[in-house]
């Protein structure tokens, strides 16, 4: 009943599915298919004997290759549209930059005043603490998430090294 069709939003309970399932197939190995539960030799050949009548062995083989065949799925779909959402993000930041930089371009020209400040008193402006101010501000706005984001993968990939 494993849904294994690759959308984003059914990625959680998928998820979830593919990790009980994961320890249903744990459980059988641990509790039915290992012979080191019990000293007691009537025991074990209880459990050799429903091992044999329930074929254990061979539906554990048949459910863990499903199983594995499951996540191969999943992890592979999860890439796809991990590079489908990705490849969306570069071309809208790609249209995003061609149609911003003739508009910048188009207001600093059409907004040019010989008679402004910045002409006339140039040298005066840079000496100004207000304009560093806006000048660091500017930048800040700009670096500041560029490097919170370079910081959140440095620490991720740390934590998946770590792991």
């Amino acid at each position: 009943m494993q849904d294994i069709t690759p959308q984003i939003r059914a990625g959680d309970k998928t998820v979830r599915q593919i990790i009980e399932q994961r320890m249903r197939l744990l459980n059988l190995e641990r509790y039915f298919l290992l012979g080191d539960r019990s000293n007691d030799p009537s025991l074990k050949e209880i459990s050799v004997e429903l091992r044999q009548l329930y074929r254990l062995d061979e539906r554990y083989l048949k459910a863990s290759a499903r199983h594995e065949a499951f996540e191969n799925h999943i992890n592979n779909a999860s890439k796809a549209l991990q590079s489908q959402r990705a490849a969306s993000l570069t071309k809208m930041v790609f249209l995003l930059t061609v149609l911003s930089v003739p508009l910048a371009t188009m207001q600093v020209l059409f907004g040019i005043n010989m008679d402004s400040a910045i002409y006339q008193k140039t040298k005066e402006m840079f000496l100004e603490k207000t304009t560093w101010a806006v000048v660091v501000v500017a930048v800040s706005i700009v670096a500041v998430p560029i490097l919170a984001a370079r910081l959140f993968d440095f620490i991720r990939v740390k934590k998946r090294e770590f792991l």
